[in-house]
């Protein structure tokens, strides 16, 4: 739970007391872990960011435990029922089988998050998911990985990059001529992006859309985030298809001249 984890979990409650959570909700559906363990308000050396996401003693009173002088990865995993997984530790193998399995046993679809870089250094494989979930988790890296086989069926894992959200994102927040960055500006790229994943990848369990087509996604998270400046006050009063105007004339295509050395 470093800036990176805190950034994250920043995003998703924003997005959970969108769709009608409490703050107080919210923060009792994300779990932090760090060195110490699952952090808690009574953990000590908590960095001013972390505070935000500590639980309460209370919260973890019924909990059943390992070693009832720490909350490991496991114990918050199997007792808070979790049914996604983020990992930005650079902790090779964190994600062991034993966690992934209890995922599976959470929920039917487990979403695992392995976004440390590089692939020696993600908490798990997309083969382990395959595995140790039976093919039903969904899973993005951080990393490149090839595609694999698993029972007969082919696997391909989504690169969860920046360049998914940040050049739709600039692009957004200059054509809409927008004042500040906002989060419901990144919670719109956020909806924009998974609206584009294709029914035929969802059945390859990708959570993302093709790398392929950058250049269309940076077009619609673009668009989603000047729609969100221009609402919230902070944008262009620019009409929707004013908006996409101006959008595809900013996009440019790259010409490379060929080099001759003399």
């Amino acid at each position: 739970m470093g800036q990176a984890g805190s950034g994250i979990a920043t995003d998703i409650l924003t997005m959970l007391k969108e769709e009608g959570a409490t703050e107080d909700e919210a923060l009792s559906r994300i779990v932090a872990i760090d060195a110490p363990g699952m952090l808690m308000e009574d953990t000590r050396g908590l960095e001013p960011y972390q505070k935000k996401f500590a639980q309460k003693r209370s919260a973890v009173a019924g909990w059943k435990l390992q070693d009832p002088g720490t909350i490991t990865l496991m114990d918050a995993v199997r007792n808070s029922g979790a049914t996604v997984l983020i990992g930005v530790t650079a902790q090779k193998g964190l994600f062991s089988e034993e966690v992934l399995a209890q995922m599976a046993k959470n929920t039917e679809h487990p979403i695992i998050f392995g976004l440390s870089n590089p692939t020696s250094k993600s908490e798990c494989t997309p083969e382990d998911v395959a595995k140790a979930t039976k093919g039903m988790g969904f899973v993005a890296t951080g990393s490149p990985f090839a595609p694999f086989q698993y029972t007969g069926k082919e696997f391909v894992t989504s690169q969860c990059n920046n360049m998914f959200i940040f050049p739709g994102m600039g692009l957004g927040a200059l054509v809409s001529r927008a004042t500040k960055v906002t989060s419901k500006m990144f919670l719109s790229a956020s909806k924009a992006l998974s609206a584009l994943v294709k029914p035929e990848d969802r059945k390859r369990n990708m959570l993302l859309p093709n790398l392929n087509d950058i250049r269309a996604v940076s077009f619609h998270i673009a668009k989603a985030v000047a729609i969100e400046a221009r609402d919230s006050g902070i944008g262009r009063l620019l009409r929707d298809e004013e908006l996409e105007r101006v959008i595809r004339k900013a996009q440019w295509e790259p010409h490379y001249y060929p080099y001759k050395s003399k």
